[in-house]
């Protein structure tokens, strides 16, 4: 069965087993702040403070107290180059700030004032306090939530909610009083926890803005398609993981994030890996509102993700390709599988026969070799045979079927004969099967900006002028 999201004693913990040393100031800086924003920072510069300074500003009008937690980041696999560029941000940074301090014997952490917010610089460039090899921007999180959790522990932070976000974000003025719609009727609710009274994290509202390169920004335009696409796409099919899963949009419970052991120390994935944990403890929020902007330049900061998957898709586009998304067919096929797990029975004799129809149904020829990639019917029986009650075994069930299962059957699916489809084929497709959860859309014919604003507006998203 799930955790719950649970007490501090679970804070106290995760504090003394699993943070980063960096959790434990040896200084306290004396403060007490009313929010926190958690930022990776890597070959930046100082002016990525000027994205969060609406937020900022209209949290402190309101009596607020903000921190700013930026992680300058690298590892020793970086080159000397990379290395020389953020030593250089970590000067920007300081400089930017007024009145700036070291705390205590802090190797690399200094605070100081921006505006209305007090800003904590982390560096983890200088060479004895670079990364290993191997991890960054999952371990760059982990180190600037744990501290941030550690102040929460100490009653520095009086809000248990750690926001985390991009470098390259530009946070709208409303970004910190929106966690207060989690859970009411603004909010849509994903995950498997939804008896929990404690939301484990939100979501929140996002949007690519232009470059000015017209092949950079389609590619962009297409790449939020293909993300939008895939969470619509799962919500339409009722699974409970029908939310996007981008580092710059997340904002997590102190006590849900200590109960999953925080972020995973990984090169990309640990926003994905993170709220897969998260939503079996707590529900997640899918915020309404307006956006945050991210940025649609190209990157190769991570091995994969945004940036890479939009400088590989204006490659692809450049050669006169296209992109392609998962029909409409799958996500009913991924429906038929929601259904029957909604609906199947514990008993051996029951669930077999349950399964069965399932494979020799509609779709089953497609839907059979999918699940056995992911070890469906060992699993289903394994927890028929060890679980005592029926509504034990539903919790085991849906637990096991979680973001990863979902996106492996996903890909079972493509490739057990429902292949991907060009893009404009596959929203139609998704559209036409779901008409009543999505407004209509005719007219919108290839243009992919307009494509892109609809699917905004289906999530909820209000897109400002920048």
């Amino acid at each position: 069965m799930p955790r719950r999201v649970v007490t501090t004693r679970v804070i106290a913990k995760y504090l003394r087993q699993y943070a980063c040393p960096d959790a434990q100031l040896q200084e306290h800086p004396g403060e007490r702040w009313s929010c926190v924003l958690v930022v990776p920072a890597h070959c930046e510069q100082p002016t990525l403070l000027d994205g969060y300074r609406a937020g900022l500003v209209e949290h402190a009008t309101r009596g607020g107290h903000p921190l700013c937690i930026i992680v300058v980041n690298t590892s020793t696999a970086h080159s000397q180059q990379v290395h020389e560029a953020n030593r250089r941000l970590v000067e920007g940074l300081r400089a930017r700030l007024q009145n700036p301090r070291r705390l205590g014997a802090c190797a690399g952490t200094w605070i100081g004032q921006y505006g209305p917010a007090d800003v904590m610089i982390v560096d983890r460039t200088t060479a004895e306090l670079r990364l290993p090899s191997g991890q960054g921007v999952g371990l760059a999180r982990k180190i600037g939530c744990d501290i941030a959790v550690g102040l929460y522990a100490a009653g520095a932070l009086t809000s248990p909610w750690v926001h985390t976000t991009d470098a390259d974000a530009t946070l709208p003025p409303e970004y910190f009083d929106m966690v207060a719609n989690a859970g009411t009727d603004n909010t849509r609710v994903a995950g498997i926890a939804g008896d929990s009274r404690t939301t484990a994290a939100c979501v929140y509202p996002y949007w690519h803005t232009p470059t000015g390169d017209p092949l950079q920004d389609r590619a962009i335009g297409l790449y939020e398609i293909y993300l939008r696409h895939y969470s619509l796409g799962l919500w339409a099919a009722r699974s409970a993981w029908a939310f996007a899963t981008i580092g710059s949009t997340i904002c997590v419970n102190a006590n849900a994030y200590a109960a999953v052991r925080g972020f995973p120390r990984r090169l990309a994935g640990e926003d994905f890996h993170l709220l897969a944990k998260l939503a079996k403890v707590g529900p997640i929020a899918v915020l309404r509102g307006p956006a945050i902007q991210l940025s649609g330049r190209p990157s190769a900061r991570t091995p994969f993700g945004t940036g890479p998957g939009a400088r590989v898709l204006a490659s692809k586009l450049a050669d006169g390709g296209t992109l392609m998304l998962p029909s409409a067919q799958a996500f009913v096929a991924l429906a038929r599988f929601h259904e029957f797990l909604d609906e199947v029975e514990m008993e051996p004799r029951a669930l077999e026969a349950g399964y069965q129809c399932l494979c020799e149904g509609p779709g089953g020829a497609h839907l059979e070799p999918a699940l056995k990639r992911i070890g469906a019917w060992k699993a289903l029986a394994r927890a028929s045979e060890t679980c005592g009650a029926q509504a034990v075994f539903r919790t085991r069930v849906a637990t096991w079927f979680d973001a990863l299962k979902t996106l492996r059957l996903m890909h079972g699916l493509r490739d057990a004969g429902l292949p991907d489809v060009p893009w404009e084929q596959a929203l139609a497709g998704l559209v036409e099967w779901k008409l009543g959860v999505f407004t209509n859309c005719s007219g919108l014919g290839t243009d992919v900006e307009r494509w892109r604003r609809w699917l905004a507006r289906v999530e909820g998203c209000t897109v400002q002028a920048r």
